[in-house]
């Protein structure tokens, strides 16, 4: 299960449908003014922006 759950984090269409969700939550904690929501977001936001960083970095093999 483990395993899966990183493969799936190294999906770069995953990743992107990840921050495309961060940037409307973003834009509806702003609607409707809430700080909180704005906070949760961008803090993902960056979270996700690392993850992606690591993996270019990170070699691609298949074997584990």
């Amino acid at each position: 299960m483990l395993k899966s759950f990183l493969k799936l984090i190294k999906n770069k269409k995953f990743l992107i449908s990840l921050l495309a969700v961060n940037t409307i939550t973003f834009f509806f904690g702003l609607i409707l003014d809430h700080l909180d929501l704005m906070l949760l977001s961008v803090m993902s936001y960056a979270a996700i922006l690392l993850s992606i960083e690591l993996n270019q970095d990170s070699p691609n093999d298949e074997d584990g």
